[in-house]
Order: structure tokens, then C-alpha cells, then sequence
């Protein structure tokens, strides 16, 4: 007698041309994994919003999902052979450093096609899973649950396209209606109005953020939201044009966006 139960894995390939993202999970996937509430509906989300992407965006002709239930956590991979995410963003906003990219990526409301889109799917996506790796166009870059404002660079994949990989933990404890709402401004709504800004993508090995040019990147796009948290992990120092410009200059033609800073160094402080 066949049941759903641990360690199970499985995988698809699907042609992306006329793919509708709701059949694979409900047909292929969901009816192979026994999964608590929370979970199903955490994985559902990434899986739905993930294989939209690869659909809508990565101008590829196929992708690969490969979904798997360890003892502790189920692991989520979607593959698409496309012209990477880091490549469609430069097509799409002239931004050809990766790093930038996944600054712009990591703050939402970021999309190539913003009539059909909203720019949420890997904002959320990233903050309902513990672990999630993100491999396109030689980069790799890593966001952990457990430093949940920070992107970190890995080392990148090889393969063609876009690759994301997601693991939730079995137990957690979070929901998805509760992440959403966390976002709002008074945490009750859907609306996407607060956002991080992880400033350390902003600077690379024997640089730190000193020009009022950086601070005009880490505000880019800001004024779209009414809370943004400045992430200064791992930043030791910052110069005077970088603060002015940031928190005098913009905070001035921005009055209706508040600024919290966080993870400040006595320098920077």
C-alpha cells in the first residue's frame, strides 16, 4: 500500500512553453509528501512563486523540479535552462554588477515585467525558508534564516539558468499569513511597506562605503516603501558623503520614509 512519508524525493521536468505553475504542485507534488499545515502552505508558495519566475521571466525552454522530505526538512530545487536572473536584470534596469543586483532583488518590488508582477516572489520566498541559495550567471549568493537581513555570496554553479534552492524546517514555527503581515507597516496588512537594505553587497574586499554615489545605491527604489531597516553587518566604518548623503540629504527629500539602522559598529554608530 502506497503512503506518503520521509524521505521521499521527486523530481520533473516540465517545457516551459504554455506551463501553468498550479498543476505540478496540486498533480505532481503535493499528494507525495505528508507535511504539517504551515509547511504545505510555506512550500506551496515558494514552489508556486519560483516556477512563475522561470515561466514569466527566464526566457528558457525548460526547468527541473526536484522536491524532497529528510527527518527534518523539505528541500525545494527549481532549475530553468534560461539566460539567468542576474542577466535579465541588467537587460531590465542596466545593473551589471550581481552584487547590485541582489541588493535591489533583496529590498522587493523589483520586476522586469511590473505590469503582470509585483516583485514579491523571492522577497517572501526568502523569508518563509531557513536556508535558500540562489546560482545564476556565475554568482552565487545564500540567505540564512539565522541572519535574516543578510545576503551572502557562495560559490557559484556552473550550469546554465537560474537555480534556487530551498529548505524549510519541518518544525518551524512560522506561517505564511504571519511573514506577509510582518511586512505591512502596522503588521496587520498585506502590503508590502517595510524593507532591509543589506549594505555589505554594497562593498567589496579593501572598500568601505565612503561616496555619496553608494549611498544613492543602497536608497535606490527606497521611496517605493515607508520603513527601510540599513543592515550595517560586517561593516566596520563608513565615511562622512555616505552618511550626509543618506541620512541628511535623502532622509530630507524623503519624509514619509523612515530609516532604522542596525548592527552599527561604535565607528559607524
Amino acid at each position: 500500500r502506497y503512503a506518503p512519508d520521509l524521505l521521499r524525493q521527486v523530481v520533473h521536468r516540465y517545457a516551459l512553453a504554455g506551463l501553468d505553475e498550479a498543476q505540478p504542485w496540486s498533480r505532481d507534488f503535493a499528494p507525495s509528501f505528508t507535511l504539517p499545515q504551515n509547511v504545505s502552505r510555506l512550500a506551496q508558495h515558494a514552489f508556486g512563486e519560483l516556477l512563475n519566475n522561470a515561466i514569466d521571466h527566464s526566457a528558457g525552454t525548460v526547468v527541473t523540479v526536484s522536491m524532497r522530505q529528510t527527518p527534518s526538512h523539505l528541500q525545494l530545487l527549481v532549475s530553468d535552462d534560461g539566460c539567468g536572473l542576474f542577466e535579465r536584470i541588467a537587460q531590465s534596469f542596466q545593473i551589471d554588477n550581481p552584487a547590485a543586483a541582489m541588493l535591489e532583488l533583496s529590498k522587493g518590488k523589483l520586476t522586469s515585467a511590473p505590469d503582470r508582477h509585483t516583485g514579491r516572489g523571492l522577497f517572501f520566498t526568502a523569508r518563509i525558508a531557513d536556508v535558500l541559495d540562489l546560482h545564476a550567471n556565475a554568482s552565487a549568493f545564500q540567505h540564512r534564516a539565522w541572519q535574516r537581513h543578510q545576503w551572502k555570496q557562495g560559490k557559484a554553479a556552473t550550469q546554465r539558468g537560474t537555480s534556487v534552492f530551498v529548505a524549510i524546517a519541518l518544525d518551524t514555527p512560522i506561517t505564511l499569513d504571519a511573514v506577509l503581515r510582518e511586512h505591512s507597516l502596522d503588521g496587520q496588512g498585506y502590503r508590502l511597506e517595510r524593507t532591509v537594505v543589506p549594505l555589505q553587497l554594497l562593498t567589496a574586499p579593501g572598500t568601505v562605503l565612503d561616496s555619496r554615489a553608494q549611498a544613492r545605491h543602497a536608497a535606490l527604489r527606497l521611496a517605493q516603501f515607508r520603513h527601510a531597516t540599513l543592515d550595517f553587518a560586517g561593516i566596520a566604518e563608513i565615511g562622512h558623503g555616505f552618511a550626509d548623503e543618506l541620512f541628511r540629504v535623502y532622509a530630507h527629500d524623503q519624509p514619509a520614509l523612515t530609516l532604522e539602522p542596525i548592527n552599527l559598529s561604535p565607528q559607524v554608530r
